[in-house]
């Protein structure tokens, strides 16, 4: 039994883009490695049936891009890139057929409406703004993951400001802020993974290598918190960045 993924990459070293590979189930083994798109720094990827939605450079231009699947490689049918980096996340909204974009250098959040033909129209964007943690990495709000919650609102880490904000999104693509959960500081929070049950979240603080339990109210769209566990040793000194 074999099974495809694909991989996105950095490309400051000997990287060229998005990868393909192939995953040996019977001799457990990683095969047939193979560039499917030759693209700057697309780290982040969704893959969405034979259509793949990933984070795109250009030179000093950053944004998003959208894929077709077709005989072993990615061909692109739309970008939209603007002045700054690129983002650090993408979601894919399926019922609504929306992209999400979290981009940590701007502290933005962008959506855009995914046509049937693949292309992209951009109908929203907030930048978050406000007091940020006390850590040097935590200079100004950094939006680092932007996906759906189980009853599709959309739940975005920002390690910045060590917050989760829960947004309201309507069919057309515009975002409203629902509720706002506020870590410790210096928390750094990066993502966030919710329990089968869609009743419990995880969150993962990058700056802190800690790991928050929290409770989610469907009907109000908002955390609490339940528990935080630390991941390293109570005595470790040494960097440590959790991701």
């Amino acid at each position: 039994m074999n099974e495809d993924f694909l991989i996105g990459t950095y490309t400051s070293k000997t990287s060229k883009g998005m990868y393909a590979v192939t995953l040996n189930h019977d001799h457990q083994q990683l095969e047939n490695v193979r560039l499917v798109a030759a693209s700057q720094k697309p780290a982040y990827l969704q893959q969405v049936g034979d259509r793949v939605f990933v984070i795109k450079q250009d030179g000093d231009l950053g944004g998003v891009a959208s894929y077709q699947l077709k005989d072993g490689q990615a061909e692109l049918i739309d970008q939209k890139l603007g002045a700054g980096a690129p983002p650090a996340y993408v979601g894919y909204d399926q019922d609504r057929k929306l992209l999400y974009s979290a981009n940590y250098h701007k502290g933005t959040v962008t959506v855009f409406k995914v046509a049937s033909d693949g292309t992209l129209t951009q109908t929203d964007e907030v930048t978050h703004q406000g007091e940020c943690g006390p850590k040097p990495e935590q200079d100004a709000p950094h939006a680092h993951y932007a996906d759906l919650t189980p009853d599709k609102r959309l739940a975005v880490c920002d390690l910045g400001m060590d917050l989760v904000v829960v947004y309201d999104v309507s069919d057309d693509g515009k975002l409203t802020q629902a509720s706002r959960y506020q870590s410790e500081a210096g928390f750094g929070t990066r993502h966030l993974v919710f329990h089968p049950n869609g009743q419990v979240a995880y969150v993962l603080g990058e700056l802190s290598s800690k790991l928050e339990v929290l409770k989610y109210d469907a009907e109000t769209g908002s955390f609490s918190h339940v528990q935080t566990v630390a991941t390293i040793p109570t005595d470790w000194t040494a960097h440590n960045g959790a991701a």
